[in-house]
């Protein structure tokens, strides 16, 4: 398994027709962008509905600039505290803000 920590191009590029990760971790077609903007922090951030099902189903999902995508799968394998961990660490290497302050 492999965390994705979504870069400002990956969040500010990410369009309608794109495949982008849903909640459950996997790659779907994004139908909708519903919102996109900065924190407070500067990170860009975006919300967006995947292709879910063969009925048009669609689901939410957000993903922000240099935070961990959050999904199903990675909180069934980390608790939250070792999800914030990982963030922090990750910050501290590559000089990004953390996710905390």
């Amino acid at each position: 398994m492999t965390l994705y920590f979504p870069t400002r191009e990956d969040v500010q590029g990410l369009k309608v027709g794109d495949y982008a990760p849903d909640c459950f971790g996997r790659e779907a077609e994004v139908i909708e962008i519903t919102y996109s903007g900065d924190d407070i922090h500067g990170r860009a951030y975006v919300g967006y509905y995947t292709a879910f099902g063969s009925n048009h189903g669609r689901i939410s999902m957000s993903v922000k600039q240099d935070c961990i995508v959050s999904t199903v799968r990675v909180s069934d394998l980390f608790t939250s505290a070792e999800i914030d961990g990982i963030q922090y660490r990750a910050c501290q290497t590559h000089g990004a803000v953390p996710r905390y302050r």
